[in-house]
């Protein structure tokens, strides 16, 4: 895997938290192809995110941390070679982030337990909605941001495309049924495929790890 945007720079110091008007730097860390892609597409849409980038197991993800320095790290539990809790341990034992968020398809308590055990600042189950998966990020970050763009809103609204139904015709007023109304039709697919709203339905289904 290849850092992305990194600019071959490394800052050597962090402060506690991310400088207000600047975007926060996220490494994601999965070693699912299309998971890291889709997170990628879905949080490059938000203004205050920087996809900085993406590693494949924990070794990498400690080694390219360490080299980027990002913000947020977003860790999956189950990756080769350093596993979600090592890789956490590693990343903040070393100060080489500001957060861990930890995004795994294991959400038992024992799972959470442990991971804050490690270090974890927040802990996602896969599958969160898209806004507040942004919102963790951003408390994680130290920031205290307002609700994501309308552009970011339309990826999870899908009426904002026009696809809210039709108030044109006229209601009935009488006890009979009326036959003069337009029959009625269920909201069509937006172009997001159909998927509920703000879920990663934008991208293709998501394999649970």
């Amino acid at each position: 895997m290849r850092p992305c945007g990194c600019g071959g720079v490394v800052e050597k110091a962090m402060d506690s938290m991310t400088p207000p008007g600047a975007k926060i730097r996220v490494l994601i860390a999965d070693d699912v192809s299309c998971m890291r892609e889709s997170l990628r597409t879905v949080l490059s849409l938000d203004p205050s995110l920087e996809i900085v980038g993406e590693a494949a197991d924990g070794a990498e993800t400690v080694k390219l941390a360490a080299h980027l320095r990002p913000d947020v790290v977003l860790v999956d539990l189950e990756m080769p070679c350093y596993d979600g809790y090592v890789c956490t341990q590693e990343l903040t034992e070393r100060s080489l982030c500001k957060a861990v968020v930890v995004l795994s398809i294991h959400s038992d308590s024992a799972s959470r337990a442990r991971a804050r055990a490690v270090g974890a600042t927040l802990f996602l189950p896969k599958g969160t909605p898209i806004a507040p998966l942004v919102r963790a990020i951003q408390r994680a970050a130290g920031r205290d941001l307002p609700a994501p763009s309308a552009r970011f809103a339309r990826l999870r609204d899908p009426l904002s495309r026009g696809g809210a139904p039709s108030h044109s015709a006229a209601p009935s007023h009488s006890a009979a049924p009326s036959h003069s109304a337009a029959p009625s039709h269920p909201v069509p697919p937006t172009a997001l495929g159909g998927a509920a709203p703000g879920t990663l339905g934008s991208a293709p289904p998501i394999p649970k790890h």
